[in-house]
């Protein structure tokens, strides 16, 4: 295979894999606790409400719709971002402990490699 179609069909996928999680944690975080976040996200949504609450006359209604949609989206990326987190760390199944052989049983010997 070219260099190309290696990076394309084998190290591109598991690096977007490895990453992804990193990735979407730090979109949280972004979205959540920094200010820029705070900013664009949550600025831009009080400020959508606020012309639509002058424009329907209904303003508790709207800021709790607001409200709402601003913990739907952020839980979803927290989901996302645990979902995501523990599909990396899973380990492999646990390997069952090989069970005594039965009274009377014939030995079974290990095959050889």
């Amino acid at each position: 295979m070219r260099r190309l179609q290696v990076m394309r069909a084998v190290v591109l996928p598991q690096a977007l894999r490895a990453v992804t999680p990193s990735l979407v944690v730090q979109l949280v975080s972004l979205l959540k606790d920094t200010s820029l976040g705070y900013v664009v996200a949550f600025t831009e949504l009080l400020y959508r409400a606020q012309v639509l609450s002058a424009y329907n006359r209904l303003l508790v209604q709207t800021f709790l719709v607001v409200t709402l949609v601003y913990l739907v989206v952020n839980g979803l990326l927290s989901a996302l971002a645990s979902r995501l987190k523990r599909r990396t760390t899973r380990t492999a199944a646990p390997i069952a402990p090989a069970t005594p052989a039965q009274p009377g049983a014939p030995a079974v010997e290990a095959s050889r490699a």
